[in-house]
């Protein structure tokens, strides 16, 4: 998906690409890490890339063995 916006803040994204927070790195919502944990749960990934136009692009992958299931 992409957010066609101003994108997420990097205080937002840091968190996420050194595999947690510490109490001097941390966001405030839980949307993203709903989203973080659930995937991993599911042996996914998720990854985050800043576009030189703007915005973000979140990506998420799944096992084969799950989208074979749906």
């Amino acid at each position: 998906m992409r957010d066609d916006g101003p994108g997420i803040p990097d205080r937002v994204l840091t968190p996420f690409q050194a595999e947690g927070e510490s109490p001097f790195q941390h966001n405030h919502g839980i949307g993203l890490w709903l989203v973080n944990w659930g995937v991993r749960r599911l042996g996914g990934g998720i990854e985050f890339e800043r576009p030189a136009d703007g915005g973000t692009v979140v990506h998420l992958s799944l096992p084969n063995r799950l989208r074979e299931q749906s």
